[in-house]
């Protein structure tokens, strides 16, 4: 947790007071010949009264900060939808949940200070705090209970999932609360964590929209549609107190006019840029006026789909030479932004925890190596067949992708097509109709297993053994078991080649030099993907 840093302040004014202090205490014992007594015992002449010391200025605190945000969601109803826009600035700031994971997905304490796991992980049991609404209404079990159950009916597709292996909910004892589970559910426990263990007033969910109450550490202030939302400070919150006692966020659709706003100091804060803008920031060398911010929360993951089950890369030695074949940073380079790619062979967000950097111990096939996508080329009677790539016109990366394979010995037919063309006829169409394509998009890697597939061609990857770890994956809620399970499906999931990962997008902000927290781990929760814990700001 960050704080202001005024009271750093003061202590270097103060030690600096003492350092005068001392230098004039050294002067006096040293003396002068004025300080000399007077000669023939005549008394000394009385010392002129010094003048009075000049009253220090109050040090002004910065306690206030204005970041801007693309879209206005016109409601703020975090339980009716899961728009990030709402999210980002509700969920964790207005409204808590039980939980609150933080960047390494570890659970901290938020409105359940703490909570147990049954041995066999079908029970969940929270002892909720004690709190005060923003309304100044305290936390009732009644309002937990009210919350909880409306999160079970939640039509957030992500909760709605998750709240299907619940069988009760109910209270026990006076502050606590337990879930009964049909089958352990790591899902479960992480959406606690996030919308699905959100609490709220029980009388309060028909003003979320216009209003949204909560325990969180900023209260809903002024909204003003399409202009700006003030999130005000919690003076009454359980936890240590925000440094910001105010929190303004414009709403500023167009890119380069937030940008704009930057430059003439108008804003402090530009989070969750758009990609047209990086190539600016790079040729103006914006990162040296201001500071760049990375992170891949909620960031883009860009990777090929392809086609394992007809045509010449169903081949898993030819899909091999493929991986073989790759240069992961050149074909970023090409947005001349290296600082919001993050280049690996591991299928994911870098914000997941089982997430490795590229390596050769971390990738199946450690690349570019093409003497070992020759070998495999050849091992296969690989005769030149061509092999479509399909791709939206305008990406950069396809044309690097399809260079690096034809030097590699492919024969590569490029098939570029109008972004609705392709979203219509290839994108997530089965059977494929095309060899391979590029596509970005944020699905996790848990969410490709597919029991109980019937015809695995209608998926980009089937694996019955990944399906497995995957149901292992979802039974435990012991991270550093759950993270040793995901790399072992994450190894199957490289091997197979059927959907090869190139890069993660990062999501990036632009921010004051002097604000403080933003990019921190604690700044972000990564099961909480889109929301922003603006109480870990403050200025330096």
């Amino acid at each position: 947790m960050r704080h202001s840093t005024s009271k750093n302040r003061r202590f270097r004014a103060s030690r600096l007071l003492a350092a005068g202090l001392g230098l004039a205490l050294v002067l006096a014992a040293c003396g002068t010949d004025d300080d000399a007594p007077a000669e023939d015992g005549a008394a000394a002449p009385e010392a002129p009264e010094a003048p009075e010391a000049p009253a220090e200025e109050p040090e002004e605190v910065r306690d206030t900060v204005t970041l801007t945000s693309q879209n206005d969601p016109g409601e703020w109803d975090i339980t009716a939808s899961s728009a990030a826009d709402k999210d980002r600035w509700i969920l964790m700031n207005v409204i808590e949940p039980l939980m609150i994971f933080n960047d390494a997905a570890e659970p901290t304490p938020g409105l359940a200070e703490s909570w147990e796991v049954s041995d066999d992980g079908t029970e969940f049991v929270f002892h909720i705090r004690e709190a005060t609404f923003h309304n100044g209404e305290p936390v009732t079990m009644d309002d937990v209970m009210y919350s909880l159950n409306l999160n079970f009916e939640s039509p957030r597709p992500t909760t709605a999932a998750a709240y299907e292996v619940v069988e009760s909910i109910e209270q026990v004892g006076d502050r606590s609360v337990q879930f009964t589970l049909s089958r352990p559910s790591q899902t479960l426990f992480l959406d606690l964590g996030g919308a699905g263990g959100a609490i709220i007033p029980e009388d309060a969910h028909a003003g979320l929209a216009q209003n949204p109450i909560g325990t969180g550490p900023f209260r809903f202030g002024e909204y003003v549609p399409d202009s700006q939302l003030i999130l005000d400070r919690n003076d009454d919150y359980w936890g240590d107190a925000p440094a910001m006692r105010e929190v303004t966020v414009r709403f500023v659709p167009e890119p380069t006019a937030a940008l704009n706003a930057m430059l003439a100091g108008e804003v402090d804060g530009f989070p969750n840029f758009a990609e047209e803008l990086f190539s600016r920031i790079a040729e103006d060398n914006l990162e040296d006026q201001f500071k760049l911010v990375s992170t891949e929360v909620r960031g883009r993951i860009i990777n090929l789909r392809v086609n394992g089950h007809s045509g010449p890369l169903a081949d898993q030695r030819l899909r091999a030479a493929m991986m073989y074949s790759f240069d992961r940073e050149e074909i970023v380079s090409v947005h001349g932004a290296d600082f919001a790619y993050r280049p690996s062979c591991t299928y994911g967000t870098g914000t997941v925890p089982y997430f490795e950097d590229e390596s050769p111990e971390s990738c199946v096939y450690p690349s570019p190596d093409l003497d070992r996508a020759a070998e495999l080329l050849e091992e296969a009677g690989y005769d030149g067949e061509p092999v479509e790539f399909s791709y939206i016109a305008d990406w950069l990366e396809a044309e690097v992708i399809s260079a690096q394979l034809e030097a590699a010995g492919f024969n590569i037919e490029r098939n570029p097509m109008e972004r609705a063309r392709f979203l219509d006829e290839v994108s997530n169409v089965f059977p494929m109709p095309t060899d391979f394509y590029l596509i970005a998009g944020r699905a996790q890697m848990e969410t490709y297993a597919r029991p109980g597939l019937e015809d695995p061609a209608q998926a980009h990857f089937f694996d019955e053994e990944f399906n497995e770890l995957m149901a292992q994956a979802e039974a435990t809620t012991d991270l550093d078991e759950w993270i040793e399970i995901m790399r072992r499906g994450e190894r199957i999931f490289q091997e197979q080649a059927t959907v090869p990962m190139i890069a993660s997008q990062l999501i990036m902000a632009l921010v004051d030099p002097e604000l403080e927290g933003w990019g921190d781990d604690e700044s972000f929760t990564y099961f909480a993907r889109q929301s922003f814990k603006l109480n870990v700001l403050s200025w330096s």
